[in-house]
């Protein structure tokens, strides 16, 4: 018994001597130091005294931790950070309004940008008097746009790459939800509701570079399809196009949803369209 007490002692007195040799260093060789670890590391360190606790909390060590490409996200919003350990948790663990809010941007675990068009941020076209309506679900967040088949619409979004991670491979979805409408058979309704083709462009200097394009079925997709269907937050995510965000040979990227056949009013369920993705992995 006595010989634990001493070993624990010891092992005490070794972590003190290790602290107090750590606590003479400046601080700046401190942050430095902190900067080659991981931001797990930083946090964990942080108590070892008030002066890691300082150094912890340097813009030297956050900086390290933030991609290269964070600045093209930041220099379009307006909102002000008190540090870049604030950027840091902003982008990685919440979300980040640019361009008046009508985009969000975000970072995966991967240090990969996801960038989210909002509904508002869409141009939506169709071949009737009153093609859309709006609805506030939050006055400080989302939105939808209503639009009913059978009127032709064709919805786009656009977004530059350099708000893209460069190099890297991303999926482009699409949020929506049907709506219930009264007086209908849904069975008859999905089978037989008009396709729509969506296509993803790529532009270099405003010319087209590449396209693909495919048709689906929004209210009765197959799940034999490649298609991911995956339920968020009451919405619907369903990826509708890939592509390898190569900023040498394009500069933006658009997306359009286009209701082509069959233009006939159909007495079914509209769609809400929550926005448009673009999600690097």
């Amino acid at each position: 018994m006595k010989h634990q007490e001493n070993q624990v002692e010891q092992c005490m007195d070794h972590d003190a001597l290790i602290r107090s040799n750590f606590s003479s260093l400046p601080e700046d060789l401190i942050s430095l130091i902190l900067s080659k670890t991981s931001t797990r590391d930083a946090c964990r360190l942080s108590v070892v005294s008030s002066q890691f606790r300082s150094a912890a909390s340097s813009d030297l060590v956050w900086e390290s931790f933030l991609p290269s490409h964070y600045t093209k996200i930041i220099s379009r919003c307006n909102k002000h950070f008190a540090s870049k350990k604030d950027i840091y948790i902003s982008l990685f663990r919440g979300i980040v309004h640019i361009d008046h809010d009508n985009k969000v941007c975000r970072y995966n675990l991967r240090g990969k940008v996801f960038c989210g068009l909002d509904s508002k941020n869409l141009t939506v076209t169709a071949n009737h008097p009153r093609p859309n309506s709006w609805f506030i679900l939050n006055p400080e967040a989302s939105s939808y746009l209503t639009v009913n088949f059978g009127h032709g619409f064709n919805i786009k979004g656009k977004v530059d790459t350099g708000l893209l991670s460069p190099n890297t491979n991303y999926q482009v979805c699409v949020c929506y939800n049907p709506t219930e409408v009264k007086g209908y058979n849904s069975n008859e309704f999905s089978s037989s509701c008009p396709p729509i083709t969506v296509s993803v462009k790529l532009f270099k200097e405003g010319k087209i570079v590449k396209t693909s394009e495919l048709r689906i079925n929004l209210v009765m997709t197959d799940t034999r399809s490649s298609f991911r269907l995956q339920e968020v937050d009451k919405w619907t995510d369903l990826t509708v196009g890939k592509f390898f965000n190569n900023t040498r040979d394009f500069d933006a990227v658009e997306v359009s949803l286009m209701e082509t056949k069959r233009l006939n009013f159909y007495k079914g369920p509209a769609i809400k369209f929550y926005g448009i993705g673009f999600r690097g992995f």
